[in-house]
């Protein structure tokens, strides 16, 4: 079952919010958020990376544009966090201007 199991899914997350040995994985909004994302909780990310927004708690904006964010890209709450921090909406391709 695992991460499927809802309790699992429940210890997991709160495991990733309370241990104290994590806090430096919780110090960068970004990366926390990406593992609250991989663990299937939308609301969670978005209050980090709203947090994020405020406060630009994050060595690694361009993680914003990994494939983990898709779920909530088109969330507006997600497209204010990349206008308030000066990112496009949308990654450039490569070879863009």
């Amino acid at each position: 079952q695992g991460m499927t199991d809802p309790a699992v899914r429940a210890a997991a997350i709160r495991t990733l919010e309370t241990d104290p040995a994590l806090g430096s994985l919780r110090s960068d909004a970004v990366v926390h958020a990406s593992f609250l994302m991989a663990l299937s909780d939308r609301a969670g990310a978005l209050a980090a990376l709203e947090h994020f927004a405020g406060d630009g708690i994050s060595t690694t904006p361009q993680l914003l544009w990994y494939p983990v964010f898709d779920p909530i890209r088109g969330d507006p709450r997600f497209q204010a966090v990349l206008e308030r921090i000066g990112l496009p909406y949308a990654a450039k391709s490569p070879g863009s201007p």
